[in-house]
């Protein structure tokens, strides 16, 4: 008796998401915590009620999947047999892994391609100028997009950022190098002034993260800046 209870007492209040569907993939039963998922009454309605495509991953054979239901994220299991789904509520979790992997480490090193070519002939003047104004420029790109950024000398800079300022700046496409390419000092400068970036990423530790953010400058370099 205490066994069928508690079984009971699991299968309805246990927070489980439990789903019921016939042949023709249509809902016939919810336990109360499905209910609550979707402020509506899903009986009879298609299991794609719950993800476009969950009848065509039911029929694929899949054992396991990932849904996503407003903004809970579960861990489906499809039980074919009993023609039965189990949602496990993984959002917390899910979550979580977004924060870290957001937040992972991404090192650059920012190099200026043909500063020496550019100021070899240039007055102490106008060389300073050109430095105050590349460090100015880069410097307001890193508040910007809220990174750390650091000259290591007249040509080179290193910058420590987040996987998501990462992606932030890949959806910009790197504007930096239309910015840095605009910069003129008069008659002084003939050439444009160009930067090469290689950035080390991915779930390393970070002397691996900066031996490959020199070998991804390398490689750059080596294709032409």
């Amino acid at each position: 008796y205490q066994v069928e209870h508690a079984g009971k007492e699991a299968f309805l209040q246990l927070p489980i998401g439990i789903v019921i569907y016939n042949e023709d993939f249509e809902i016939e039963w919810t336990n109360p915590y499905m209910e609550q998922v979707l402020d509506e009454n899903v009986i009879t309605q298609s299991i794609d009620v719950y993800d476009k495509k969950l009848s065509e991953k039911v029929k694929s054979g899949e054992s396991l999947l990932w849904v996503k239901v407003g903004e809970k994220q579960f861990h489906t299991r499809i039980a074919t047999d009993h023609r039965t789904l189990y949602f496990i509520d993984y959002t917390e979790q899910r979550q979580l892994e977004k924060v870290l992997d957001d937040n992972q480490i991404v090192l650059a090193n920012i190099y200026l391609d043909n500063y020496d070519e550019i100021s070899r002939n240039m007055s102490d003047n106008y060389k300073s100028r050109l430095n105050s104004l590349v460090t100015e420029t880069l410097n307001k790109w890193s508040d910007e997009y809220d990174f750390y950024l650091k000259r290591t000398s007249q040509e080179r800079f290193i910058a420590v950022l987040t996987k998501q300022t990462l992606s932030l700046l890949e959806e910009a496409r790197f504007h930096i190098l239309d910015e840095i390419r605009e910069l003129q000092l008069e008659e002084e400068q003939r050439n444009p002034l160009t930067i090469s970036i290689g950035i080390g990423t991915g779930d390393a530790s970070i002397p691996d993260l900066a031996t490959l953010a020199q070998s991804s400058l390398d490689l750059a370099l080596g294709r032409g800046g």
